[in-house]
């Protein structure tokens, strides 16, 4: 009679979030910034709802829940944690995929425990939309390699996910997303780091038509730390936006973005990489790069940096590029024998090389062969 009692009320708040979002969908404005990729409501209302697949495999002690299961096996710690960091009234696409995610999933590494996970989410032809929580409590340590997928048909995939790494505890995410050539992909990503933890964040974008998204890691404790390299590789009509958002909250605290895209045809990348110091957040380092190359005139970027500084205790920087081709390594690499498509796709990796190095051999290895594949493929 309890544990009925218990999934009543969390299905009631569960219920009560998603009409708020539902409300808040209703009042928000469609914002859209000049330059930006812009996924309006018409493109995703005639899409037929459908589930996301979800496989998942893993070593170590972690808990992988669908939202369902979590919901009815750890209810408490569900609401404890999901909406904390991604509430429902913040931006329209977000309260969309909150008011209509009935599933996602839930990864619980429990203290002191050590654990490698992999997730591969497919989405089917429709509109998807998941809520996604990872909660790495007190010690832990958690390394999560995730692959989003799609085929050609039309499809919306909607990803709202939070984060908490709890005191002294570890957690590197791979993603690798590799979605079809007619998908649209909102997602919001917020992490938050506890004292002395680390979130080490590597993902790698290749597929989509459209892609609208924000990665935000808030250092909420001293001596939290944070790594974020972020790859792009863009081609045909792709349009990406990207907002990465670097938060120090506290003092003693070391953020990093490293953010490297290539664009050939009339792709389109606009990336806007944020560090903001806090008041309280003394004796803490941040560094901004986001550097493109582009490999053809239709393709164009917007690598735009910038420092948010409110105590004068701290060191930071930032750095932007835009480069074209250079026709003389293409020359030269031609000249050794290699044809016109075989000298660009050389260079290519060649710019992604140092952030392609800091991914495990595996990320780096299957994102290397995801990317000829494309570029076979066009």
């Amino acid at each position: 009679m309890q544990e009925r009692a218990t999934k009543q009320v969390t299905q009631s708040w569960f219920e009560n979030q998603q009409a708020e979002a539902s409300k808040a969908f209703g009042e928000l404005p469609m914002v859209h910034k000049p330059g930006t990729t812009y996924i309006d409501i018409p493109e995703i209302a005639p899409l037929k709802e459908e589930q996301a697949r979800l496989a998942s495999t893993q070593t170590g002690g972690a808990l992988i829940l669908s939202l369902r299961g979590a919901l009815e096996r750890h209810a408490p710690l569900v609401e404890q944690h999901l909406g904390r960091l991604c509430p429902p009234g913040e931006e329209k696409l977000q309260a969309l995929t909150i008011s209509r995610a009935s599933d996602g999933f839930v990864v619980i590494v429990p203290p002191r425990t050590e654990t490698k996970v992999s997730l591969k989410v497919d989405v089917p032809a429709g509109a998807s939309f998941q809520r996604n929580l990872i909660i790495v409590q007190q010690q832990a340590r958690a390394e999560l390699d995730m692959e989003l997928s799609s085929g050609s048909e039309p499809a919306f995939l909607g990803q709202v996910t939070e984060v908490f790494v709890e005191r002294g505890s570890d957690l590197t995410i791979n993603e690798v997303q590799n979605l079809g050539v007619n998908t649209l992909h909102h997602f919001v990503t917020r992490a938050r780091a506890a004292q002395e933890s680390h979130v080490h964040w590597n993902s790698c974008t290749l597929g989509g038509k459209k892609i609208k998204g924000k990665r935000e890691v808030v250092l909420n404790g001293r001596g939290a730390e944070t790594r974020n390299v972020e790859l792009v590789f863009g081609h045909g009509k792709q349009e990406m936006t990207f907002n990465y958002n670097l938060i120090h909250e506290s003092g003693d605290t070391q953020s990093s973005l490293l953010a490297k895209s290539v664009l050939r045809d009339n792709a389109r990348v606009f990336a806007e990489g944020l560090a903001r110091i806090e008041p309280p957040a003394a004796n803490s380092n941040s560094l901004v790069n986001e550097h493109a190359l582009l490999l053809n005139r239709g393709a164009k970027c917007d690598a735009i940096p910038s420092l948010e500084i409110e105590n004068n205790n701290v060191r930071c920087s930032h750095s932007a590029s835009v480069t074209n081709i250079d026709p003389e390594k293409l020359f030269y690499l031609q000249s050794r024998g290699l044809s016109f498509e075989e000298a660009r796709q050389a260079i290519a990796l060649g710019f992604l090389g140092d952030a392609l190095r800091v991914f495990p051999q595996r990320i780096a290895e299957r994102t290397e062969a995801l990317m000829r594949q494309k570029w076979e493929a066009i």
